[in-house]
């Protein structure tokens, strides 16, 4: 059903036949429930708090093997639904980079199909900062993810050319990484 057809069937409801609706999906559904408490009560932090736990637990130091690279990105698919402000968005895409390259620091080489996601959110992550102008507030945790990936062959090298392309402007000769 597309979503005219929705906005039509819901035109025609009155105002208790919608608050039944909303309160079945509520009762029925933990994702309707958790976008109406947050609709209602619209905690930033807390949310942002909530994904950044599943993230950080997606990439636990605590197995070698089985680092949930799609739980991950599915928390930060999840957490995008909810339209935070972009600081926050980029925030989270920071931390699954952040995590991911500690994780390999930890325990060598991954798979390059983890290396593969984590340069594409990287680049997603700057894009967004260079867009919304966030370029200060995230300099240093961009560095320090850059520098640690630099034992990573050609992963180092794609971070190091994405950070250069978005900060050229604001580095030194000295400063480049």
């Amino acid at each position: 059903m597309s979503i005219s057809q929705i906005k039509k069937n819901l035109l025609q409801l009155d105002k208790i036949q919608l608050i039944d609706i909303l309160l079945a999906m509520y009762d029925n559904n933990k994702a309707s429930k958790e976008y109406l408490e947050f609709y209602f009560n619209p905690d930033q932090e807390q949310l942002f708090k909530k994904y950044c736990n599943k993230v950080i637990e997606a990439f636990s130091m605590k197995r070698k093997q089985g680092v949930k690279i799609k739980d991950a990105k599915q928390a930060i698919s999840d957490y995008k639904k909810y339209n935070p402000r972009p600081y926050f968005v980029v925030a989270i895409m920071l931390l699954y980079v952040q995590s991911g390259v500690s994780y390999a620091n930890v325990f060598g080489y991954v798979e390059e199909r983890m290396f593969l996601s984590l340069e594409s959110t990287f680049l997603g992550a700057l894009t967004l900062l260079h867009k919304e102008k966030l370029h200060i507030k995230f300099f240093e945790a961009i560095n320090i993810i850059v520098e640690k990936s630099k034992n990573f062959g050609w992963f180092g090298e794609s971070l190091n050319d994405i950070y250069y392309h978005f900060y050229a402007d604001y580095l030194s000769d000295e400063d480049e990484i």
